[in-house]
């Protein structure tokens, strides 16, 4: 179960860290952000499919501008900071805390690509692309 979302430079959310329980409810005014959170999610689980393309981001729902727009753009210097993505949850007993990092180099027709720090139980293992279709964990 997810206990806990951070997020920080993705769409509207500049840095938002939220605990979550089994049934959460998000009430807000138009524009305020609540799709972009469920979004997220849908970003992080494409990313775990390896499927960064804008085509496979847009079937899974989520709303894809030009890349720069995809980050937040409080400050100028964010159009081109990486997105980070981290979600902290159970399964069996264990204590996992996995952490997303998106970079795009904002040009034409090129896809986002991701590495990925997980920590079980204070063990660090990281992910890196390998190409389109794989990637590898590997512990340090």
């Amino acid at each position: 179960m997810i206990e806990k979302i951070h997020i920080q430079n993705f769409k509207s959310i500049y840095d938002l860290e939220l605990e979550v329980g089994r049934v959460n409810l998000f009430i807000g005014e138009n524009g305020s952000g609540k799709s972009n959170l469920l979004e997220a999610l849908v970003f992080v689980s494409a990313s775990e499919s390896n499927m960064l393309a804008n085509e496979f981001l847009v079937s899974r729902g989520l709303r894809v501008p030009e890349p720069e727009l995809m980050r937040s753009a409080f400050e100028e210097e964010d159009k081109s900071k990486d997105i980070m993505i981290e979600i902290d949850y159970l399964e069996k007993d264990k204590k996992i805390s996995d952490t997303y990092y998106f970079s795009h180099d904002n040009k034409l027709y090129s896809n986002w690509e991701f590495t990925s720090k997980l920590i079980i139980n204070e063990g660090y293992y990281y992910a890196n692309i390998v190409d389109e279709k794989t990637y590898n964990r590997y512990s340090s």
